[in-house]
């Protein structure tokens, strides 16, 4: 039997680096999967002659939908703002550091690989 996708689907991803800390010091990044359409759009930008890293930029944007815990140099808490498309904007990207960038986005790749293959399998 078909089962439709859970948009509303979240979970949380702790950085590799942060696993060994107390959970009260660890960040916590929320993510979602990318939808059918959502997928589709960052499969067309490379049609489009879009770059690699600009496909990487807007997976991420699609895919991460909040954190905890994430403080600023300043200690206080990195602002998570949504455009009125619902995904996060620029100035909220602007605030993860390219390692953390690299890591959300394996993440996503590898999260992306799972359900494809599980789809193979129904």
């Amino acid at each position: 039997m078909a089962v439709a996708f859970d948009v509303r689907k979240r979970r949380d991803y702790v950085l590799v680096r942060d696993r060994e800390l107390p959970e009260d010091k660890r960040t916590t990044f929320i993510l979602r999967q990318l939808d059918v359409l959502e997928r589709v759009r960052v499969a067309d930008m490379k049609g489009v002659g879009l770059s690699p890293a600009a496909m990487a930029l807007e997976m991420l944007r699609l895919s991460l939908d909040g954190w905890r815990n994430y403080p600023m140099p300043d200690g206080s808490e990195a602002p998570f703002v949504k455009g009125s498309n619902g995904y996060a904007d620029d100035n909220t990207l602007r605030c993860v550091s390219d390692a953390d960038a690299a890591e959300l986005l394996a993440e996503t790749l590898r999260a992306e690989e799972v359900t494809a293959k599980q789809a193979g399998e129904s």
